[in-house]
C-alpha cells in the first residue's frame, strides 16, 4: 500500500542510481503513495524510471505528484503504467505539465481504462511541447475518447523532435472525422516511426481514406496501422493500399482484420507489391470476406523487388485450395529474373 511505497522513495537517496524500474501493480496504492514516489526526482544521476502502477488506486492528486517528476534534471526516459486507475481527466491534465521536463526524450504514458475524455486527450496533446522529446508512447485504449480529443491528439505533429509515436486509441468511440484529423500526423517534421491503434472504433471508409494520406509523410520509415475490427469495406482497403506511393516507407503492418473487406479489397492491397523500398509487410485480414481470387491477387507480392520480409494472414475468409494454390506460385517465377 501506500506505506510500502513510502518506503521505495527512499531509493531516491542512492547515490550512483542511473536505471531503475519498480512493478507495484495490484499493490492498493493510492494518491498518498504515488506523492512519496515522486521523491525520485531527487535521485542526482537516475536517468531511466519505470513505474508500474497498475490497478491500483491513483487519482488525480497522486498524477499531479507523479507529474512533478519532470523536476529531475538527470531523467530522461520515463514509463509511468497506470492502467486501471483513476486518473479522469484531470488526473490527465496534470500528466500533461510533464511537457515543461526539460531533459526528456523518452516518455511512455500507460493511461488505458481511465476514463479519459476529450479534454484529457486535449491536455496530453500539450506534450508536443515537450523540448527535447523524441519518443512518445501514449496508451488510451479503453478510455471515453472521441472525434474532439482525436483532434487535439492530432496536433502532435506540431511536436518538433519527434521521431517515434505509438499512440493506442483502441476502444474509444474515434470515428471519420477523428481519423482525418489523426492524419495530420503525416505532417510531424521528424516523425520516422508511427504506430496508431484505432481498433474497435467507428471507423468507416471516410477514416480509411484520410488514413490513406499518410502516404504523403515524406519523413515515415515504419507504420504500423490497427483498425481491426471497423468497417472500412474494399473501399476503405483501396484507400489505404495508396500508402505504397510512400516515400520512404521500408516497414508496414496493417491489421484490417474484420473490417467486411472481400476480392477488391485484396486486390488493391496487392498493389502494395510496387512500393519502392518496402521491406517488411504484414497484413492481418482475418475475418473478412475474401475468395480465391482475392487471395490469388498477393502473388502479385512475389515480384516486389524490394520486399524480404512477409506476413499474411488470411484465416477465415472464403479460401479453398485454388486460392491457396495460386498464392504459393514460386518466388523464382519469370517475372522476379
Amino acid at each position: 500500500g501506500d506505506s510500502g511505497a513510502q518506503a521505495l522513495a527512499a531509493l531516491a537517496h542512492a547515490p550512483s542510481l542511473q536505471a531503475l524500474r519498480l512493478g507495484l501493480a495490484l499493490c492498493q496504492i493510492g494518491d498518498n503513495g504515488a506523492n512519496a514516489l515522486a521523491a525520485l526526482k531527487n535521485a542526482k544521476a537516475l536517468k531511466a524510471l519505470t513505474l508500474n502502477l497498475r490497478y491500483n488506486l491513483t487519482g488525480t492528486s497522486g498524477a499531479q505528484g507523479l507529474a512533478t517528476l519532470r523536476a529531475s534534471p538527470t531523467l530522461t526516459s520515463l514509463t509511468l503504467d497506470l492502467e486501471r486507475n483513476q486518473l479522469g481527466d484531470h488526473g490527465a491534465q496534470a500528466l500533461a505539465s510533464l511537457k515543461h521536463a526539460v531533459s526528456l526524450t523518452s516518455l511512455h504514458l500507460m493511461l488505458q481504462r481511465n476514463q479519459i475524455g476529450d479534454s484529457g486527450a486535449q491536455a496530453l496533446a500539450q506534450l508536443k511541447e515537450t523540448p527535447s522529446l523524441t519518443a512518445l508512447t501514449l496508451d488510451l485504449d479503453q478510455n471515453n475518447i472521441g472525434d474532439d480529443g482525436a483532434q487535439e491528439l492530432g496536433m502532435l505533429k506540431d511536436a518538433a523532435f519527434l521521431k517515434t509515436l505509438v499512440m493506442n486509441l483502441e476502444d474509444n468511440s474515434v470515428s471519420d472525422r477523428g481519423a482525418k484529423a489523426l492524419a495530420a500526423l503525416k505532417n510531424a517534421p521528424r516523425l520516422a516511426t508511427l504506430t496508431l491503434n484505432l481498433g474497435h472504433n467507428q471507423i468507416a471508409v471516410n477514416g480509411a481514406q484520410a488514413l490513406g494520406a499518410l502516404s504523403d509523410a515524406h519523413s515515415l520509415t515504419a507504420l504500423t496501422l490497427l483498425l481491426m475490427h471497423n468497417c472500412i469495406r474494399d473501399a476503405g482497403a483501396q484507400a489505404l493500399a495508396a500508402l505504397r506511393n510512400a516515400p520512404s516507407l521500408a516497414a508496414l503492418c496493417l491489421n484490417l482484420v474484420d473490417n467486411h473487406i472481400g476480392t477488391r479489397g485484396a486486390q488493391a492491397l496487392a498493389a502494395l507489391s510496387h512500393a519502392p523500398f518496402l521491406q517488411d509487410l504484414t497484413l492481418h485480414l482475418r475475418c473478412n470476406q475474401i475468395w480465391d481470387d482475392g487471395l490469388q491477387a498477393f502473388v502479385a507480392l512475389n515480384n516486389a523487388q524490394s520486399l524480404k520480409s512477409l506476413t499474411l494472414n488470411v484465416e477465415r475468409n472464403r479460401i479453398g485450395d485454388r486460392g491457396v494454390t495460386g498464392l504459393a506460385a514460386r518466388r523464382d517465377s519469370p517475372a522476379r529474373k
